[in-house]
């Protein structure tokens, strides 16, 4: 800004230099989209390993071949994607969000908070939620665990969040809804109706009554058992005979009686068949791959005794004949089982009378699975309100919708008897149960509560819709990407990836990206014949039968790297190509710059044993001359890429934007350009800034020179920037343009080497 002078002295002023430093773009960040297990649909999400890409959407699925091919990204040299998770929904494997509603009361409640996981999936069918009182303010406030399990029996715990003192007033900077949102990466909350602020959904477990009147010296001694769901839970529970000092220490010991009890062996994989399964006599069989080989069962009680069950061998036991069997004698019914001479639980046969035999067996395996498997992370804790205290007990279950009962003296004391129990954690994807309630109105397009993986994605997941952001749109919300990567592409029919790969290289063309094209496997689609592209007539046929697809914004690889499949005794699996191919461009701009082609023998392809098809000269020849490039298998070197063209570079079509390098070096420039000259526009339209332009342009230019990006031995046979009057006439300055020209003499692949050799004549002696 001038100066104004209003004293005599000195005034400095500032003047700006002109220079605006051109920055050049990334050449390496790589998009993916594809088939995962987890993590939000249509999303972008930025990743730096293969630790980030599990974090955001699970462990690696036999049937992703998105997740094999950033695997392959990072291994060859990769650095930085984004990820975009599609998937398509069918009757056979649909996408369903996991959900469940929480209800104010184990019985007669009304649900209140609705709990769905964070992405859809099957995962989500494996979250847990415990809810408790013990909080600063016991009478509003509320704890909420969130676990996620697997599918052991016991489960075990992959992953616990923990939010303290919630309330549903939304005035409240403790307002559930809010603080768990805003950061939970495995579930959201959603109220059900309008709730009171001081409503809270029932806690998890069973809540015994008032206890701090008990006399702590009447509980040493006495025994309780315990039932999950009406099973009997190991044997009978015994305090010590020392006296307790405090509730806090009758909280402590109870815990860890009851994470003590029914400890192995155990039986989750108990079996219950009949035997024959035709004829006159019917006879029960149970058997289970416990944990001692020749094992046998033992069992005694009522029940036992209508089912004519004896002792029997290490291969199961075989019960007499039930064909006559009274199916309405046996509700109320229990059996102790021992297992080679350890008791292991009591059943107690459901209220309800079975149907039939086949019923019957059905319900007894049940209850036999869940003997033991139950126990070991029983948790008890002392809440209470005011002046109150009662006992908490819960358990991370196989069968978390079941409820924990008690009975004996010693859960008289504890004024656990008469307790209400609610089921152990309210899971989400699961059945109604006590106070866990299906949500009515599931969140569109799901139609229930239950997680479901979906299946690979078809031509329109993966295309998207552009005004959505879906598909491959969703990478309008991520800064920039340099490549687009589609694996799931060779899972496609001919027609539906031809119409995939089109849109992508076109959209690639906007963004100053590349795409690596993956062909389909299967004219058809799925996972059928490999021979059908696993020669090189087949890529060739496909290659004439798709000239459509030609665009120097792709580029295609023959054939399939094979590689080690960790999901399948590490067995060789054909995978699609772009994953590896990203990773080694990466590595090759890294390394020497985007001016130089991804290939030779320095090109090696890492974690790649073996290739679909073992190339010889002549065929790689046919193949090149096309525009296919090829990996080949070359002594010494070992597995490389042996090609750098583009799909438009064919001999035939002449295009000079035949080489890979070229093209990818031409977005880089052009990119960084763009970005770099935005300050450009409304600044006066005249010398003064078209000499700024060539000055700033110019520079940046003159450093790719200096690092070998252009033909040439001197600036001005290597590049020209051109910002004039002859370059912007008066005509374009009264429509408000300036022309900037930029040209370079681009670094083509040596991909021919002559080698030329003559004999020398011999010489007449002179």
């Amino acid at each position: 800004m001038p100066i104004a002078p209003t004293y005599p002295g000195v005034y400095v002023e500032e003047l700006p230099s002109g220079v605006h430093t051109i920055t050049g773009v990334s050449t390496a960040v790589t998009a993916f989209l594809g088939y995962f297990l987890q993590g939000p649909m249509d999303a972008a999400v930025q990743i730096f390993s293969v630790a980030d890409l599990e974090r955001n959407f699970g462990p690696l699925a036999i049937n992703s071949e998105a997740g094999y091919g950033i695997r392959q990204f990072f291994a060859n040299g990769g650095a930085e994607a984004w990820v975009v998770r599609v998937a398509s929904s069918t009757t056979a494997a649909p996408l369903g969000l996991a959900a469940i509603e929480m209800g104010d009361a184990p019985t007669g409640g009304t649900g209140i908070l609705t709990a769905l996981a964070s992405s859809p999936g099957a995962w989500g069918n494996f979250l847990r939620l415990g809810v408790d009182y013990n909080t600063a303010s016991p009478g509003t406030g509320f704890n909420l665990t969130v676990t996620l399990v697997d599918n052991s029996s016991p489960p075990n715990t992959t992953a616990t969040e923990t939010y303290r003192n919630l309330v549903l007033d939304s005035t409240s900077s403790s307002y559930a809804p809010s603080v768990v949102n805003a950061a939970s990466a495995l579930i959201q909350l959603q109220l059900v109706g309008t709730p009171a602020a001081t409503d809270r959904p029932a806690p998890t477990g069973t809540v015994g009554g008032d206890i701090t009147g008990i006399k702590l010296a009447a509980v040493a001694g006495k025994t309780m058992t315990v039932e999950l769901g009406g099973t009997q839970v190991g044997g009978t529970v015994t305090y010590p005979s020392a006296t307790p000092t405090s509730l806090t220490e009758v909280a402590s010991t109870l815990q860890g009686l009851l994470q003590g009890l029914g400890t192995p062996p155990t039986i989750p994989a108990t079996t219950v068949s009949l035997i024959p399964a035709t004829g006159a006599t019917t006879a029960l069989k149970i058997s289970s791959a416990s944990q001692t080989a020749g094992a046998t069962f033992t069992f005694s009680g009522g029940l036992a005794d209508s089912l004519q069950l004896t002792s029997g061998s290490a291969t199961g036991t075989v019960s007499g004949d039930i064909s006559g069997i009274s199916l309405g004698a046996l509700p109320g019914e229990t059996m102790t089982v021992e297992l080679s001479g350890a008791n292991i639980g009591t059943v107690k046969y459901p209220a309800t009378a079975p149907t039939d035999v086949a019923a019957l067996a059905t319900t007894l395996q049940q209850q036999l699975q869940g003997i033991a498997a139950i126990v070991d992370a029983v948790v008890t804790s002392v809440t209470g309100t005011g002046a109150t205290a009662a006992l908490q007990v819960s358990t991370v279950s196989s069968t978390p919708s079941a409820s924990l009962t008690f009975a004996g003296a010693l859960a008289d004391l504890l004024e656990l008897s008469a307790a209400t129990g609610n089921v152990q954690q309210y899971a989400l994807g699961g059945k109604a149960a006590e106070a866990q309630m299906v949500p009515a109105n599931p969140p569109a397009p799901f139609t229930n509560n239950v997680g479901g993986d979906g299946d690979q994605p078809d031509a329109t997941a993966l295309q998207g819709n552009q005004g959505h952001k879906t598909g491959m749109y969703a990478l309008e919300n991520a800064p920039g990407f340099n490549i687009l990567c589609l694996p799931d592409v060779m899972n496609l029919s001919d027609t539906a990836a031809s119409a995939v790969i089109t849109q992508a290289a076109g959209y690639c063309q906007t963004k100053y990206a590349f795409h690596v094209v993956d062909v389909p496997q299967n004219p058809n689609g799925g996972a059928a014949s490999q021979a059908l592209r696993e020669s090189v007539t087949g890529i060739q046929t496909w290659m004439a039968a798709n000239a459509t697809l030609r665009s120097s914004y792709a580029a295609l690889y023959y054939p399939r790297p094979q590689i080690p499949d960790p999901l399948n005794g590490f067995r060789l699996r054909p995978v699609a190509s772009s994953g590896t191919l990203a990773g080694l461009y990466a590595q090759t701009d890294g390394t020497r710059g985007v001016w130089k082609a991804p290939a030779g023998t320095a090109a090696v392809l890492k974690n790649v044993p073996a290739l679909g098809y073992v190339l010889n000269d002549p065929e790689n020849g046919v193949l090149n001359q096309v525009g296919i490039n090829c990996l080949r298998s070359l002594p010494v070197y070992g597995n490389i890429c042996w090609g750098s063209r583009t799909l438009d570079g064919a001999d035939q079509l002449e295009s000079q934007w035949k080489y890979i390098p070229v093209r990818r070096l031409a977005n880089y420039i052009e990119a960084s350009l763009y970005q770099g000259i935005q300050w450009v526009v409304f600044e006066p339209n005249d010398e003064p800034l078209w000499s700024q332009i060539r000055l700033n342009v110019g520079t940046f230019m003159q450093q790719l020179f200096e690092k070998g990006a252009f033909q040439g031995t001197t600036p001005k046979s290597a590049y020209f920037v051109k910002c004039d009057s002859e370059s912007t006439s008066q005509a374009d300055i009264d429509q408000g343009v300036v022309n900037i020209i930029v040209g370079f003499a681009p670094l083509l692949p040596a991909e021919f080497v002559i080698l030329q050799i003559q004999q020398i004549a011999g010489q007449s002696p002179t």
